[in-house]
C-alpha cells in the first residue's frame, strides 16, 4: 500500500462506509473502494485524542461518528486538503491541495476550490461553483495569494471567485452574504457581511461592498469601486463610481435615487435617523 499512516479497520465490504478517527498528522493512505462506497474522512483537529496507529476505544465510536465527513465516491480530494467535522462534497467535486473547509459546510456536485482558499463554518456552496483560482489579471506572475470565505455564506450555482494577483493577497468575503447565480468576484475584493449580490452581478478587482448592501443582477461595478453599507444598486447598472452609503442608485451610467428607506427600515434604523440621514 505504499508509505503513509495506516488505521486499524475490518475488511470493507460493498456498500460500507469507511470511518477513521480524528487525526492531526498525515492523511490515510489511499484505500480502493467499491461501486457506490463513499468515503468518510474525519476532521483533522490541532490535537487529537488518538494515536494514528492506535485501535478506537469501544465508548468512543459514538463522539467519532460525530465528527465524520462525507465525500462521495466521484469527488476528488487532494490527501492534504483540510476538510472539518460535518462537512459534505457532492460527486464530481474536486478540492484541492491548499484548501481549508469549515466545520457544517456543503459543497454541492462539480464544484471546484483551487489554489489557497479557505471556506468558513456552515456555507452552502452549490453545483458548479469555482472559488480560489487563479485572476483574470495580467499582471498576475503566480504569486501565493488567497480566497477567504467566512461563515454562513450561500454560493450558488457557477458563482466564480477569484485569489489575488499580489503575493500574500487575499479576496476577502465576510459572513453571511448571499452570492447568487452566476455572480463573479474577481481578484482582492473585499466583501463585508449581510451582502446580496444578485444573479450575474459582476465585480472586477479591487472592488469593495460594505456590509448589508445590494448589488442588482447583472450590474457591473469597475475595478475600485466601494460601494457604501446599507446602499442598494438596480440591475443592469452600469456602476463606475463610488456609491455612498444608505442611498439607492441606479442606472446606465448609475446616478444616486434618494436614502434606502426600505433598506434602513429592514435595519431597523429608528425614524430619527433616517430623517438626520435626509
Amino acid at each position: 500500500m505504499g508509505t503513509g499512516v495506516i488505521f486499524p479497520h475490518r475488511r470493507q465490504q460493498k456498500g460500507d462506509r469507511l470511518l477513521f478517527p480524528a487525526f492531526s498528522g498525515a492523511p490515510p493512505v489511499a484505500i480502493s473502494q467499491q461501486n457506490g462506497d463513499k468515503l468518510f474522512f474525519p476532521a483533522r483537529t490541532a490535537q487529537s485524542a488518538f494515536s494514528p496507529a492506535a485501535p478506537i476505544p469501544v465508548n468512543r465510536r459514538e463522539a467519532l461518528r460525530s465528527l465524520m465527513i462525507e465525500v462521495d465516491e466521484k469527488a476528488v480530494v487532494h490527501p492534504k486538503a483540510v476538510l472539518e467535522e460535518g462537512v459534505e462534497i457532492g460527486p464530481y467535486s474536486v478540492v484541492g491541495e491548499n484548501v481549508r473547509v469549515g466545520p457544517g459546510t456543503r459543497i454541492g456536485p462539480y464544484v471546484l476550490l483551487d489554489g489557497w482558499t479557505t471556506i468558513g463554518s456552515n456555507c452552502q456552496i452549490f453545483a458548479g461553483a469555482v472559488i480560489g483560482t487563479v485572476p483574470q489579471d495580467l499582471k498576475f506572475k503566480g504569486a501565493r495569494s488567497f480566497a477567504s470565505i467566512g461563515n454562513n455564506n450561500v454560493i450558488r450555482e457557477y458563482a466564480t471567485i477569484n485569489r489575488a494577483t499580489d503575493e500574500e493577497g487575499t479576496t476577502l468575503i465576510g459572513d453571511n452574504n448571499l452570492l447568487m447565480a452566476y455572480v463573479h468576484v474577481a481578484h482582492n475584493c473585499k466583501i463585508g457581511n449581510n451582502v446580496i449580490m444578485a444573479n450575474v452581478a459582476t465585480l472586477a478587482g479591487h472592488v469593495t461592498l460594505e456590509d448589508k448592501a445590494v448589488l442588482g443582477g447583472l450590474s457591473a461595478v469597475h475595478q475600485f469601486v466601494k460601494i457604501g453599507t446599507v446602499s442598494i444598486v438596480g440591475g443592469c447598472s452600469k456602476v463606475v463610481k463610488d456609491v455612498p452609503p444608505y442611498i439607492k442608485a441606479d442606472g446606465h451610467p448609475l446616478k444616486p435615487y434618494g436614502l434606502n428607506i426600505v433598506g434602513l427600515k429592514r435595519n431597523n434604523f429608528p425614524p430619527r435617523t433616517r430623517t438626520l440621514l435626509k
